[in-house]
Parts: structure tokens; sequence; C-alpha cells
């Protein structure tokens, strides 16, 4: 399949629209984040493992709301 959106129905493109906002907005808070902790005077290293963390939550997040045959073709 040249492009999975084409076979996705109204409903699923809603669907996937809505986790793909919901990982922007995590993927917001995590710069927010970064910024913040850039300010505190945090080194390099600590903020990186922070983000590291927030990131992978963040892709927890998402695939909660996805089915396994999606984060399967993610994967």
């Amino acid at each position: 399949m040249v492009c999975q959106i084409r076979a996705d129905t109204p409903q699923e493109r809603r669907e996937a629209r809505t986790i793909r906002m919901r990982y922007l907005d995590l993927i917001g808070d995590m710069d927010r984040e970064r910024c913040a902790m850039r300010a505190a005077g945090f080194s390099p290293e600590e903020i990186a493992r922070r983000l590291v963390d927030m990131r992978n939550d963040a892709k927890e997040i998402t695939r909660a709301g996805m089915s396994p045959e999606d984060v399967r073709r993610l994967e």
C-alpha cells in the first residue's frame, strides 16, 4: 500500500489525528521542560536524561491509544 491514510475510514483518520495531536502536545511539553531546566542551570546530561524519559513516556502514552496492528506498522 502506498499510503495508509487512503485505506483508512474517516473515523480512523479522526482517531489517528487525535493521537497525533496528543503526541505533539507531549513533544511540546518536552521542549518547555528543556527550556525550564536550562534556565534553572541543569547540566546538558541531566536535561538529556529527563528528555529521554519524557520521550519514552510519550511513546508509551501514544501507542496505548493505538491498535496493535498500528503499533506493529510503526515498529
